[in-house]
């Protein structure tokens, strides 16, 4: 399994939810701790477009060992910062200066508001942000610097090579067979092709919330929304 693999959800595990939503009550154990007991490996890597909280969760934590930083910080050191995403933040619970900021969910229409949600391998999905914020993440995908009021194009966050890498089906008829011909996982974003446009994006769901970010690179636009 390589790190392309757990990018574009094709390393072949299972899914499972088993602690991926935790009891607000208990402490969100260390990622490594979280990741020490992994599912059953049911396809061979490269050949199975699969989602995967895991995997995408065990890319986290490539990422803490290899810089030596818990993901959070990492997260906001080299991503929140620099793109200007002041409300972007991985903590469990949110930080008192952004609890209040925090809109309320729900089960159902006349529920009581869900209590903040705890996910269990934080990487997979416990970022909390603004909307505006998440524009700036998708503006920095599209070759802008979000923090240029200009809105000059700047290769400031991701250089153009890195852009086009990420957005790319990352594999192809060789492992996948005939899946190739369908929508493909790109590292990060899944592919689809609606009216005739190309579109990269990505959707998160918890209990109360859905999140949908999506790129239109041939046009250079994109939407996001929670």
């Amino acid at each position: 399994i390589t790190l392309r693999h757990l990018l574009s959800h094709t390393a072949g595990f299972e899914e499972r939810l088993g602690d991926l939503f935790m009891d607000p009550e208990r402490d969100v154990p260390p990622l490594g701790q979280a990741l020490a007991d992994p599912p059953e490996q049911i396809f061979a890597p490269g050949t199975t477009p699969a989602y995967s909280n895991y995997g995408n969760a065990l890319a986290g934590y490539v990422v803490e060992r290899v810089s030596g930083m818990e993901f959070a910080d990492y997260a906001a050191t080299h991503i929140f910062e620099p793109l200007g995403m002041d409300t972007a933040t991985l903590a469990q619970p949110l930080p008192e200066e952004l609890a209040g900021q925090m809109a309320a969910g729900y089960h159902h229409r006349g529920s009581e508001p869900v209590p903040f949600e705890h996910v269990g391998i934080p990487p997979a999905g416990s970022m909390s942000a603004a909307a505006p914020d998440m524009s700036a993440f998708m503006l920095a995908h599209l070759g802008f610097d979000p923090t240029d009021d200009d809105g000059e194009a700047a290769p400031a966050f991701l250089s153009p090579e890195s852009v086009h890498a990420m957005q790319q089906p990352a594999f192809g008829e060789e492992t996948l067979g005939g899946l190739a011909a369908g929508p493909r996982t790109a590292l990060g974003w899944y592919e689809v092709d609606r009216n005739g446009h190309r579109i990269v994006g990505h959707g998160g769901d918890t209990v109360a919330f859905h999140a949908e970010l999506q790129i239109y690179p041939e046009e250079g636009t994109g939407s996001t929304w929670r």
